[in-house]
């Protein structure tokens, strides 16, 4: 007897949007021929500040040449439209305003090819000495309750992801149950 798998030989609609996609990019023209590196460069930075190893990598992977990228990074770094230190600042600013720990910033860091050693007074000026990043846990595990059977696992598992060392999760994680258990 022969087996039936389904009727339908229709693609489903996810077949069909990811051959459109495809289908897209192939028409696509390449984009050396459409603007140049700096013009590139001038988008890029448009939308979002961006560090120079970003870009670099940015435009290889949009196929530059490694000169014209060259060129028109170095351009951009004269003009003052790429300052890796500006991005430096700006970026670690942003990840610890919205709850990031010093693991997983530096973990970003590293992502983007930047040292914050340049940074005056780092890492203390910017709250992440260990009592500042405790406090901020706490206030995101406070506003972000974990809601699982086992809350304290729960809970240090959301501020490992959110890049917190294993100490200092756990002292947060203590501190957070003693003040649930206070509370009940």
């Amino acid at each position: 007897m022969p087996m039936n798998f389904g009727t339908s030989c229709e693609p489903s609609e996810e077949g069909l949007r990811l051959k459109k996609k495809h289908q897209r990019q192939k028409e696509r023209k390449p984009l050396p021929e459409r603007v140049d590196a700096f013009d590139r460069v001038v988008q890029l930075c448009g939308i979002r500040d961006r560090s120079s190893k970003e870009l670099f990598d940015r435009l290889t992977a949009d196929g530059y040449a490694q000169a014209s990228i060259e060129e028109a990074l170095q351009r951009a770094v004269d003009c003052g439209l790429v300052d890796d230190m500006r991005f430096l600042d700006s970026f670690v600013r942003g990840k610890v305003s919205a709850g990031k720990g010093l693991y997983g910033l530096m973990k970003d860091l590293e992502k983007h090819g930047l040292n914050p050693s340049g940074l005056e007074d780092w890492p203390d000026s910017y709250g992440l000495d260990d009592q500042s990043q405790i406090n901020r846990a706490l206030e995101y595990l406070i506003a972000h309750p974990p809601k699982a059977k086992d809350a304290y696992a729960a809970a240090y598992r959301k501020l490992i992801s959110r890049g917190y060392s294993v100490s200092l999760a756990s002292k947060a994680c203590r501190l957070w149950a003693d003040n649930q258990t206070g509370e009940a």
